[in-house]
């Protein structure tokens, strides 16, 4: 019973490895764009860095994007 309990954790935990993948890369996607863009252009984003409405859709933005990371977490992270 212990050993398919077992057998049974690492099969999950295999399919489960591209929704894992897909998250990591979901996660660091935009952060990699963003420096991808700032980097060879700094004063890309200095024209509107200091706005009102860039800082509160910039905050929405982060916002949203740490729900999506905790759903995409609890889908691929679950009890067995």
């Amino acid at each position: 019973m212990l050993r398919e309990r077992f057998q049974l954790k690492r099969k999950v935990r295999s399919l489960s490895a591209e929704g894992r993948f897909s998250a990591y890369g979901l996660t660091i996607m935009p952060i990699a764009i963003f420096f991808a863009i700032y980097l060879p252009n700094p004063h890309y984003y200095s024209d509107v860095w200091h706005e009102p409405t860039f800082q509160i859709v910039m905050g929405g933005l982060i916002v949203w994007k740490i729900i999506g990371d905790l759903m995409i977490y609890k889908m691929i992270n679950f009890k067995y």
